[in-house]
């Protein structure tokens, strides 16, 4: 515009487009993302997104997003523990969520080798919609409800209807017509019992005695009903057969599967199970040593504290006198065993004092 209010034509003049985005605008990634063990939890910490939208984050288990194993879903906060559930090397992965449902564009994460727990209370909360998802379903349905969460879908699991198309519909009739006419909604009837069945099993690292106590959310609307069972296994070949979880009951295992039978006396009505939390208690291990023992040629028998329920595990066993030789236990028993020196001919030696211990429960 010149100083007599002359203006140059729109069509002459600079353009520029832009596209508001709003909403649609994914969050920022989150950054400083750390996974760090801390006993038997691991402890995970990250830097606030600071987009004003921000509703949660999510955590999973994985170098793959779309198939990562979901270990917290609702966190609002910038730290968060984990009990350990495994070992070994394992990556973690997160995301931020805005209050459109929008993810962040990339993953931020972090590795680390996840080492056996110390001997403390171990706590593993076991729940099924973020395991491995493989499954057995008998009688059961897969459906999308926001049962859990009112701002999302996820997996519900419901019984079966026992009705077929042509039974429900009428020979004849279409989709359309059958819901026009009532025929969906007046003839249509649930299995009475259904099951989930986990296929992979939960492992925890090692044999632990423990109790199981089990939180369960679904959606009942009369006569509905859901039991849970456990099958375990020692070596994870050999599992027990399914049976009922009893809070009163000292498990002893590593590996564990769950099944989730559930059942309705009015076939009438469903039943939705949308939530589950296990959690596996197990106690403080117990532990005994003995120092400075002289073993004899012939070998020395200790004994263990009389508390063990089964034969302990050998942790520590070492000379410190300075005798070159290899300390040997032998005869494991709940009660006791044998401690041997021998050198590298394989002969006995009866001058070493040697340093024991042993952890079970």
């Amino acid at each position: 515009v010149s100083a007599e209010g002359a203006e140059t034509s729109i069509a002459s003049s600079p353009q520029y487009s832009v596209t508001i985005l709003g909403k649609s605008l994914p969050p920022s990634n989150v950054v400083f993302f750390d996974v760090s063990q801390q006993g038997n939890q691991l402890h995970f910490s990250w830097s606030p997104v600071t987009d004003s939208d921000l509703a949660r984050y999510v955590i999973k288990r994985g170098s793959d997003w779309e198939t990562g194993d979901i270990i917290a879903e609702k966190v609002d906060v910038t730290e968060f523990d984990y009990p350990i559930g495994s070992i070994g090397e394992e990556t973690y992965m997160i995301k931020a969520i805005d209050t459109s449902g929008n993810e962040s564009v990339s993953t931020t994460s972090d590795t680390l080798i996840v080492a056996p727990p110390p001997e403390m209370n171990f706590t593993l909360e076991v729940d099924p919609w973020n395991a491995n998802r493989e499954y057995k379903l008998t009688n059961l349905s897969l459906e999308k409800m926001n049962l859990f969460d009112g701002t999302y879908a996820r997996d519900v699991f419901a019984l079966s209807t026992t009705s077929t198309w042509e039974s429900i519909a009428g020979s004849g009739k279409g989709w359309d017509q059958a819901v026009s006419d009532g025929d969906l909604n007046e003839n249509k009837t649930y299995q009475s019992s259904g099951s989930y069945e986990e296929i992979d099993p939960w492992d925890l690292g090692t044999i632990f005695e423990f109790k199981i106590i089990v939180a369960l959310l679904y959606k009942n609307v009369n006569g509905g009903s859901i039991t849970v069972q456990v099958s375990t296994s020692d070596d994870g070949v050999t599992y027990s057969a399914f049976a009922n979880v009893n809070a009163a009951t000292n498990y002893r295992t590593r590996y564990l599967k769950f099944k989730f039978i559930l059942s309705t006396s009015d076939t009438n009505y469903n039943v939705y199970f949308y939530a589950a939390t296990i959690f596996i208690n197990a106690a403080t291990v117990k532990v005994d040593f003995g120092r400075d023992l002289r073993v004899s040629a012939t070998g020395s028998h200790v004994n263990f504290r009389s508390d063990f329920t089964a034969v302990p595990r050998i942790t520590g066993l070492s000379i410190k006198n300075g005798i070159i030789g290899f300390p040997v236990m032998n005869n494991m028993a709940i009660s006791g065993a044998d401690i041997f020196v021998y050198d590298k001919d394989g002969v006995a030696i009866g001058t070493a004092d040697v340093d024991w211990e042993v952890k079970g429960s």
